[in-house]
């Protein structure tokens, strides 16, 4: 296994039950023993953000390394602009939760890089052998 795929936290900001099972399943499956955070409602997210509330004394940094955003979530587009305002998440990949691998591939085309695509690419096949 590729250890550039272990050893950083995915942070997932949805507030869908599914998607997180889903997500968590293919880490799971795919033996990556990544941390997962799961971020479910606006508040929580921008204490995560901003090391406040609940993630109080956390400090957030490189080891944050993807972050990935239901395309449903509300203020969507204000969290990606508050993680691009945090100079202690520069780097970070914010990927979109879309309704299909297509979709998934197609609407997080300019930020994901080759690592994330192909993680993201494992997981997937990896979840189709829960449909069969």
């Amino acid at each position: 296994m590729n250890s550039s795929f272990t050893n950083y936290e995915i942070v997932l900001i949805s507030n869908n039950t599914e998607d997180a099972q889903w997500i968590l399943k293919a880490l799971k499956r795919s033996q990556l023993n990544n941390e997962l955070i799961w971020l479910k409602d606006t508040d929580r997210t921008f204490d995560y953000i901003n090391s406040n509330g609940l993630y109080s004394g956390k400090e957030i940094n490189g080891y944050t390394k993807v972050f990935i955003i239901d395309c449903f979530f509300p203020q969507e587009e204000k969290i990606r602009q508050e993680i691009a305002m945090n100079s202690k998440l520069e780097g970070c990949n914010v990927l979109t939760l879309a309704e299909s691998k297509e979709e998934f591939f197609r609407s997080n085309e300019t930020s994901a890089h080759g690592m994330i695509s192909e993680l993201f690419g494992k997981m997937h096949a990896l979840s189709l052998s829960f449909l069969l």
